[in-house]
Parts: C-alpha cells; structure tokens; sequence
C-alpha cells in the first residue's frame, strides 16, 4: 500500500474527514474525525473497487454510505 502517494480529498461529513483511493493497489483510505475527543485516524480498506470508490465520493451522505457499504464489507487496518 501507497498511502505516502495517495491524494486525499477532504469531505463534507460529521466523522469523515478525508478519502482517497489508490485504483492501482484497490485500496480505499479514509480518515476518520472523533466529534468528541478532536482525533483524527485513517484507515485502510483493501479490495475495494473503483465503482465503490467513485460511488463513495458521488454519495450525498458519505457517512452513512461507509457504514452501508465498506465499513464490515472490506478487510481494513489502521495506519
């Protein structure tokens, strides 16, 4: 995994703050914000394809389509 290499673009959400994708590895990074601590983690989601990468970033509720979509679905790790 890229991550040093990967773009990422900031969002509009209540506790997402960042997503990038790295079409070439299939990796999904996301960083995540804690509303009540201020901390921010990225996280890793490997396997994810490009159609759900660009259906993230069409989302109206980026939060909720993570939870729907990604988040259980993937294999994932904190960087």
């Amino acid at each position: 995994m890229a991550f040093e290499n990967t773009q990422m673009f900031d969002v509009e959400s209540s506790n997402l703050r960042r997503i990038g994708y790295d079409e070439d590895a299939a990796v999904l990074y996301v960083t995540f914000y804690n509303k009540k601590t201020g901390a921010e983690d990225t996280y890793w989601y490997a396997g994810v394809a490009p159609e759900v990468w660009a259906a993230l970033w069409e989302a109206p509720s980026k939060g909720q389509f993570m939870w729907q979509n990604i988040r259980g679905v993937y294999e994932y790790g904190r960087l």
